[in-house]
């Protein structure tokens, strides 16, 4: 049972798992700039690097939700998660 325990879990030597990933390092480029292995890593022990959405592929074909997520989180847009305009405000009416 050398390297795993009854229950089939890994031991990765004597250092603590969570020194595995840095999930900090280099958040803001995750998408590109983890590898799988740290993306599936993080995203089991941290939240961190969670892939919802495959944002390839034609964005005019994506639904809201995967737009809006592709958008925010790889910083791939389409036309669907394009901010809204705002309102025109209603001008006060003057009574005579």
């Amino acid at each position: 049972h050398y390297g795993s325990n009854c229950y089939g879990i890994q031991h990765y030597g004597s250092s603590d798992l969570s020194e595995r990933f840095d999930c900090s390092a280099e958040y803001d480029k995750w998408q590109q700039g983890w590898s799988t292995e740290k993306k599936d890593w993080c995203c089991e022990r941290e939240g961190r690097g969670c892939v919802q959405y495959d944002c390839t592929g034609d964005v005019h074909f994506w639904a809201a939700a995967q737009s809006q997520w592709c958008c925010e989180n790889a910083q791939i847009c389409s036309p669907h998660a394009a901010p809204a305009a705002p309102a025109a405000q209603a001008s006060p009416t003057s009574s005579p």
